[in-house]
């Protein structure tokens, strides 16, 4: 597995296992784009970037989750779990 997907592993396995309650799963991949938006003064939108590799990670320390760390809960940021268990919440059904 690479670095990359390691980094996704944690996130989606925590929102499978929770929507599915370890149901076995069949279906077809998808993708998550991350779309970085800024909002000027007038309430219009302008996209500055597109990301076809958004990171999902939900730990403070970037090396979190690869192999040579095992994580814990006290390595988890609050915020990125928020945020990003509610995007893999929300496309999952989509997909």
């Amino acid at each position: 597995m690479g670095k990359v997907m390691q980094m996704y592993t944690p996130i989606i396995e925590h929102q499978v296992t929770k929507l599915t309650n370890k149901m076995q799963l069949s279906g077809k991949p998808f993708e998550i784009l991350g779309l970085d938006v800024l909002v000027d003064e007038n309430l219009k939108p302008w996209v500055l970037e597109i990301n076809d590799n958004p990171s999902l990670s939900i730990y403070f320390d970037d090396s979190a989750g690869m192999e040579h760390k095992r994580c814990t809960d006290e390595d988890i940021n609050p915020t990125d779990l928020y945020v990003n268990a509610r995007v893999v919440n929300d496309t999952i059904p989509l997909a």
